[in-house]
């Protein structure tokens, strides 16, 4: 009897250990699915911090789990950890780059570009530059991935970065009217006026793409801009 006493006593105290744990979310390692769900929900939601906690949940025991690396590093992009999600990026691309199939492309093409903007972010421009021309091939418009990466640095006032994403989009799609544009117009800022004919000296390829511009657009927003600047560089 003491021993059948016993062993009730045991599992009951087992029991009563199952459900602190259970309460508490402690003890035992969580089921990796349910987690998994998690992580992906907290994702789509744009729950960041979530994100992060579960993936390195995950990660502590899958550290070659492409999707849980992604989640870590996404967290930490949109949380400015920059310098921490451009490897966590990396190590994922390199995981699927090994097992992807056309399913995948899509995937690869999305953590590529972010592991570009991190080192955009961290002024590693030519770093940058060599992520995203592995993304371009990835890509249904390459042309448009560039040139979005043109408009950026554009707007941001960097015009050496606008100018080298400018010859990116042309290159990857030599139809591209806004990317002569914004060619052109940057390389017109560099012209200089010559000190002893005062003649007024522009860049190489300059006048040829903006009228490439207008080639293209002749009716386009920036067309009236454009015929300006060129008479004006006749004088």
């Amino acid at each position: 009897m003491k021993g059948t006493h016993a062993l009730r006593l045991a599992g009951i105290a087992l029991a009563l250990s199952a459900s602190l744990l259970a309460r508490d979310g402690a003890g035992a390692p969580a089921d990796e699915a349910a987690l998994a769900s998690q992580l992906e929900s907290a994702r789509q939601g744009g729950h960041w911090s979530d994100a992060g906690d579960l993936a390195r949940q995950l990660l502590a025991a899958h550290p070659q789990n492409w999707e849980y690396l992604r989640g870590l590093a996404e967290s930490q992009f949109h949380a400015a950890q920059f310098a921490d999600a451009q490897p966590n990026y990396a190590k994922a691309v390199e995981i699927l780059s090994k097992q992807a199939g056309d399913k995948e492309r899509g995937e690869l093409l999305g953590m590529l570009i972010d592991e570009g903007d991190c080192l955009r972010k961290l002024g590693k421009f030519g770093d940058a530059v060599a992520v995203y021309d592995q993304a371009a091939p990835l890509s249904p418009d390459p042309g448009s991935l560039f040139f979005n990466l043109c408009a950026a640095e554009y707007v941001r006032g960097d015009k050496d970065q606008a100018l080298v994403f400018a010859e990116k989009t042309i290159k990857a799609d030599p139809k591209h009217a806004d990317a002569y544009y914004i060619k052109g117009s940057l390389l017109a800022g560099k012209g200089k006026s010559d000190p002893d004919t005062g003649r007024f000296i522009l860049p190489e390829g300059t006048v040829e793409a903006l009228n490439k511009y207008l080639e293209l657009k002749p009716d386009g927003s920036h067309a009236a801009a454009v015929r300006n600047m060129l008479k004006l560089f006749e004088q």
